[in-house]
């Protein structure tokens, strides 16, 4: 009788615990049984959903096919656009920066990972995950649940961290197109955040 989103929690954190104990067949089973427990028509199932999504892609492209990874990403990248979550934004459009780097499409990576650091930079600035006020309760991601919304607080340290690699990334990025300007302006924002952090 728990709600959906803790059967789609428990089931992802299921297939978490097979991709660390090295079968990935039992993870791939129990990430989408994982996906067909959430109910869509929920706020809190579909934002939990999202993070599965890019967890799911970013273990596609780890293990086996780059196409299913993308497509995974890309819809947890859709999923957080239509709820305003900001939170999820810049975290799919991270994972989805580090795929198209990962490739050596750095223009594409920089596509993407410039709206993951403009997503970062609000949540930061606000301590919320949700442009949105009617989804300001919702939970932000599966450990988040018992409590229903991170603090402020919590929310900006964990935001900073995610910042950093934006940031290292961008002017990796940067450097390997022959931009060292720009590649210099980003590393000296990581180094900003990676000594806030310290």
């Amino acid at each position: 009788n728990m709600p959906s989103r803790y059967h789609g929690s428990i089931a992802g954190s299921l297939s978490y615990a097979f991709i660390l104990n090295g079968q990935p067949d039992s993870a791939i089973h129990y990430r989408r049984k994982s996906f067909h427990s959430f109910n869509d028509s929920l706020v809190p199932d579909r934002i939990i959903k999202t993070e599965g999504l890019y967890e799911y892609g970013y273990f596609m492209r780890e293990y086996f096919n780059w196409d299913s990874s993308f497509f995974y990403m890309n819809e947890a990248l859709r999923m957080s656009q239509e709820m305003s979550f900001n939170f999820g934004i810049f975290m799919a459009a991270n994972r989805m920066g580090n795929y198209f780097y990962g490739l050596g499409d750095f223009d594409k990576a920089i596509d993407y990972y410039k709206p993951a650091e403009e997503n970062a930079v609000k949540v930061n600035a606000t301590g919320f995950a949700f442009s949105d006020e009617k989804y300001r309760r919702a939970p932000v991601w599966i450990w988040d649940l018992h409590i229903r919304s991170m603090t402020p607080r919590s929310l900006k340290v964990t935001t900073k961290g995610i910042l950093v690699q934006i940031y290292r990334r961008l002017s990796q990025a940067m450097e390997k197109k022959g931009e060292p300007g720009m590649a210099l302006e980003y590393f000296k924002q990581y180094f900003a955040f990676t000594d806030t952090l310290n």
